[in-house]
């Protein structure tokens, strides 16, 4: 198997490791309220975890690409044991608060939409 290249280090941007972020604008996700999203990072690779209202748990695998946005796939199951599953671009935004807001473009099963989750 292949390893990815890495980017050359004026592309690289803070870790996502250890970062949590909340689900502030659902931009039409039925299931998303009160989501919380845990991160992991191993090199250029995210893992996260979710759950919310609604949301027995949930799962994301990404890679980061230029200017530290996250290109991914997600799958989660609801509470009515539905399995859901997508693809996701998240562009970061530093607040001034030194936080990161992601605004994440995601398409899911016929829908998709844009919603924004802030670090917390």
């Amino acid at each position: 198997m292949a390893k990815a290249q890495p980017r050359a280090d004026a592309e690289r941007t803070p870790s996502y490791d250890g970062r949590r972020f909340r689900l502030a604008l659902t931009g039409g996700i039925p299931t998303s309220k009160d989501v919380v999203l845990e991160c992991v990072q191993h090199g250029d690779v995210v893992i996260g975890a979710y759950t919310g209202v609604n949301l027995e748990h949930g799962a994301l695998l990404a890679i980061v690409r230029a200017m530290g946005c996250l290109e991914g796939r997600f799958q989660h199951v609801t509470a009515g044991l539905h399995i859901e599953t997508g693809r996701c671009w998240a562009t970061p935004q530093h607040t001034p608060s030194g936080l990161v807001r992601l605004y994440v473009e995601w398409h899911m099963g016929g829908r998709e939409g844009v919603s924004v989750m802030e670090e917390m």
